[in-house]
């Protein structure tokens, strides 16, 4: 399995979908299965994601023709699409990331993987479309960091990107254990 969503299963409507090994799911396996009205076919599917997704093959593409033609999508494109074909499945998304994203523990861990990831002006937006919860984080970022620097780390972050900074002298300067640790490490 060579991509990191090969194998995963994705729940629409009680029905299970399974990627295959490059990490694609079938959109209209899933609109066959479903049994869903014409209207509803990937073909049909013609919103401005739809087109924004089928203008990157990596996002989704065609694969076969007439009859035995399919549209593979990556797992962003296909959760667009069950959202589009299901009002409760697209609801079920977002109330699962509001819950999430409600702890502001799991918000951090959350943002560090989008980071992992290479999601790194996804992660940023994240931090910043969060202020709700931004006072608790500052809180334990200054707890973390009192006892070793009183820079902010964000800070040192910068630096680094800007080449003000070694990766060296700031990894030396934040805790193992904070989320800044690995994204400089990262850099």
């Amino acid at each position: 399995m060579s991509n990191t969503n090969a194998g995963h299963i994705i729940y629409v409507d009680g029905q299970p979908f399974k990627a295959n090994e490059d990490g694609m799911w079938n959109l209209t396996e899933i609109w066959k299965t479903l049994k869903l009205k014409r209207g509803k076919s990937p073909s049909e599917w013609r919103t401005k994601e739809a087109k924004r997704f089928s203008e990157c093959p990596q996002k989704m593409r065609s694969s076969g023709q007439g009859v035995t033609s399919h549209i593979l999508a990556d797992k962003q494109a296909t959760l667009r699409y069950a959202g589009w074909v299901s009002f409760e499945f697209e609801d079920m998304v977002y109330a699962a990331f509001e819950s999430i994203l409600s702890m502001p523990e799991v918000q951090t861990v959350v943002a560090n993987k989008m980071v992992g990831l290479g999601y790194m002006a996804e992660a940023e937006l994240l931090e910043r479309q969060t202020n709700a919860d931004r006072d608790f984080a500052y809180k334990e970022m200054a707890r973390l960091f009192n006892s070793v620097d009183s820079r902010d780390p964000k800070r040192l972050y910068k630096a680094v990107q800007l080449g003000n900074m070694t990766k060296d002298k700031a990894l030396s300067l934040v805790p193992v254990s904070s989320v800044w640790h690995s994204r400089i490490g990262g850099l």
